[in-house]
């Protein structure tokens, strides 16, 4: 089954639509991958387009976080190429790549035996540029960003809260100012007001900063208020990419029982009504 046609590939008219004039950040082509005789993926091509965030969902087990760290280079795929603002994401031209994104991982994975501060000041100091003065005003700035107080910077993660431990994994994430932040289950374990309040500052923080965002997410409500558009993991490919209405029209078990469910359907009933 083909993907949602995206801009700049040939409709079945024989016609070109128009390709979308913004810098590739993160261009994936025909990537595979294997773990022994277990295939992953089997010929991912996928784009994301500067300034856009970009939902990445699919089932349990579909493969979406082993395609997250093909991204930002912590395993080599078995097959294919993957680019990151137009250079090979590895090899001796990725290395230079790593101040340009942030990554936060799914349950913050801060250093338990390090504050706040110090898991936020931890990627400045690896830099080896920086006097100490300097980076305490930095991890400042940072908390603030992500929404935490001057205090919360001197506790350990074990002292914070589920949506603290995620705003302290943002802040060290924005550490480097990068323009690529690479998020993987961002409210998942939120409660619905935590996670409705953490989206709302990667929004802000999006349109501040000037973020491209590939976030990997399950929860819909995170798909309907932040994402520009969605590609969907499912039978080892990519079976659809584009906007949520473009991908919910997809016939596809997958995307049936995902989008189509009782619960999806009235949140995409409310949204519709929201808008009209």
């Amino acid at each position: 089954m083909p993907i949602t046609q995206i801009a700049g590939e040939p409709c079945r008219n024989g016609d070109v639509m128009q390709r979308d004039a913004r810098e590739e950040v993160v261009a994936m082509s025909g990537v595979v991958t294997r773990f022994g005789h277990h295939v992953v993926h089997d010929g991912i091509d996928l784009v994301v387009l500067r300034g856009e965030i970009m939902g990445l969902v699919g089932g349990s087990g579909s493969g979406k976080t082993t395609l997250l760290r093909h991204m930002i280079g912590l395993t080599v795929p078995t097959a294919g190429s993957i680019r990151l603002f137009g250079k090979p994401m590895h090899g001796m031209q990725g290395a230079n790549l790593h101040q340009r994104f942030g990554v936060c991982f799914q349950g913050g994975a801060l250093f338990s035996a390090l504050t706040v501060a110090e898991n936020i000041a931890l990627p400045l100091r690896e830099l080896r540029i920086l006097d100490g003065a300097l980076i305490q005003q930095l991890v400042a700035v940072k908390l603030a960003m992500a929404g935490l107080e001057a205090q919360d910077g001197l506790k350990l993660p074990a002292e914070l809260s589920g949506g603290m431990i995620k705003r302290a994994a943002l802040a060290r994430a924005l550490a480097l100012d990068p323009e690529l932040l690479f998020l993987d289950e961002p409210t998942a374990g939120l409660d619905p007001i935590a996670a409705d309040h953490f989206v709302a500052l990667l929004r802000s923080l999006h349109s501040q900063l000037e973020l491209t965002v590939v976030m990997i997410t399950h929860d819909l409500d995170t798909l309907v208020d932040i994402c520009d558009r969605i590609a969907v993991l499912a039978d080892k490919r990519l079976i659809a990419l584009g906007t949520l209405d473009e991908v919910s029209a997809v016939s596809h078990p997958f995307i049936k029982s995902f989008f189509h469910g009782p619960r999806a359907e009235r949140l995409l009933r409310a949204r519709s009504l929201a808008s009209s």
